[in-house]
């Protein structure tokens, strides 16, 4: 009897070291996920900074009018928080709800086009 509780306890030792190592691993993966967008952001970043300083200088457009529109941008969603959100609306086809994650209506299949070439990106 003991000889098989020990062969129970052992596949169940055996089983959580091998969840531990496939934890360790989706854990790296996420880790190294967050370096590269890291370094995606810092790259945009740079390029945003970039396209600001072309256009400040040949259109004489101030720091002041940029936080100005991104203010109206930002609160065309409704939310004054930061962030722009795609707000699809209903359908032209069937008239429910338009599925944000996908671009399309997840009952008919209708894809309506992005308002706008930035909203195309997240899709």
């Amino acid at each position: 009897m003991d000889f098989i509780r020990e062969l129970m306890q052992e596949g169940r030792i055996r089983e959580a070291r091998n969840q531990a190592a496939r934890g360790e691993r989706r854990a790296e993966d996420a880790a190294e996920t967050v370096v590269q967008l890291g370094r995606r952001l810092d790259r945009l970043v740079l390029i945003n900074a970039a396209l600001w300083s072309l256009v400040k200088d040949t259109t004489g457009l101030t720091d002041a009018a940029l936080a100005e529109r991104m203010a109206v941008v930002d609160a065309a969603d409704g939310q004054l928080d930061g962030k722009v959100r795609v707000v699809l609306g209903a359908c032209p086809e069937c008239g429910r709800t338009l599925s944000q994650k996908q671009g399309r209506c997840l009952f008919c299949g209708h894809e309506p086009p992005a308002p706008d070439p930035f909203h195309r990106v997240a899709r």
